[in-house]
């Protein structure tokens, strides 16, 4: 695959499938950041307040953006 989406971090122990199957559970639901000198946070209201919204959204808009830059050349 020429583009990996995000990518987490994994036990090593997970086999291909597994790992396939976490980072496309990432893709799909939102996704939150934690410092590296912290811990997960418990509470999924903290998970909430730092969730990362608009990864999800970036290829859909690359796509409107590229549709509209040609636009003008059919045209």
């Amino acid at each position: 695959m020429y583009c990996q989406y995000l990518r987490i971090l994994i036990p090593a122990f997970f086999s291909d499938n597994f790992e396939e199957y976490t980072n496309n559970v990432c893709w799909v639901r939102n996704t939150y950041y934690v410092e590296p000198n912290s811990q997960i946070p418990d509470s999924n209201q903290i998970r909430h307040e730092s969730s990362i919204l608009y990864y999800q959204w970036i290829p859909f808009i690359s796509l409107t953006q590229v549709f509209f830059c040609f636009l003008p050349y059919v045209l």
